[in-house]
């Protein structure tokens, strides 16, 4: 998926929350990162780890 792998070429992580029934086992090795990492973690561990959720600040300034 690009855009797991876009962002990394400029040396910046994308940060998309991965569905609940997401695979692991995705062409995309980023993907596939982002989504084990949301499962060892969990949803509030990943949110805090990622700072998820901040961007509505950014947008409305």
């Amino acid at each position: 998926m690009r855009v797991y792998e876009a962002p990394g070429s400029k040396g910046v992580e994308a940060v998309v929350k991965p569905r609940r029934n997401s695979r692991i086992d995705t062409p995309s090795e980023a993907r596939g990162r982002a989504v084990r990492l949301y499962r060892l973690l969990g949803h509030e561990r990943w949110v805090r780890l990622k700072r998820y959720g901040r961007r509505w600040s950014v947008e409305t300034a």
